[in-house]
């Protein structure tokens, strides 16, 4: 199964299916990539630590991207952009 990363601009229609596949539980974040986030701190991770680690990630995407979705529809566009990203996570 492929996964897809979430695009930085889509329209609010392409984020709704994003999440829905997040809730699935597809996996849409490769476990390498972030045991390598988290060695980075000097501590050896645990596959359960990554597997935590990945779901705390994808909690925090999800609530990003239903404020994003929010914050286009407010301001009369369907399309997401990067500035509704970096608004709703720093309103996250």
């Amino acid at each position: 199964m492929r996964s897809f990363p979430m695009p930085l601009v889509c329209d609010a229609a392409m984020l709704v299916i994003w999440v829905n596949n997040m809730k699935k539980n597809i996996k849409v974040i490769p476990h390498a990539p972030l045991a390598r986030i988290l060695s980075k701190t000097g501590a050896r991770v645990s596959a359960d630590g990554v597997n935590a680690f990945e779901e705390v990630l994808m909690e925090m995407a999800d609530k990003v991207s239903k404020k994003a979705v929010v914050i286009a529809e407010h301001s009369g566009r369907k399309t997401v952009t990067d500035a509704d990203i970096k608004l709703a996570a720093k309103q996250a």
